[in-house]
């Protein structure tokens, strides 16, 4: 992955607020009734149409659910403004960013950083 990016001078920018990407509505039911709560770090591949091309979790959540609830609510609603390279022209490139799942009504729900 690194030989693709290594061209990218203008980074992939979110086209949205990150902050819709999750919401309450979200919470993986399971981890409801468990009460599971957590941070997921995840690191996103972005393809030069804007539309993530891989999600990998970079720092796991210690929940199944969570860190698989992550990548699939990301992937389905993010996206991007492509990166670009030395000619202005969109190329892949890479996004980071850390999902903090809350309970919901605790702390206002699941938060994006």
């Amino acid at each position: 992955m690194s030989a693709i990016l290594a061209a990218t001078l203008v980074p992939a920018m979110p086209a949205k607020s990150p902050a819709y990407w999750v919401s309450d509505n979200d919470y993986p039911s399971g981890a409801l009734q468990r009460k599971e709560e957590g941070p997921v770090a995840f690191s996103l591949l972005i393809a030069p149409n804007g539309r993530i091309a891989n999600c990998m979790i970079t720092q796991t959540s210690g929940f199944a659910d969570l860190d698989e609830r992550t990548c699939a609510m990301i992937a389905s609603r993010g996206r991007f403004k492509a990166a670009r390279d030395e000619n202005a022209a969109a190329t892949y490139g890479s996004y980071r960013g850390l999902l903090s799942w809350r309970l919901p009504g605790k702390l206002g729900g699941p938060s994006y950083r």
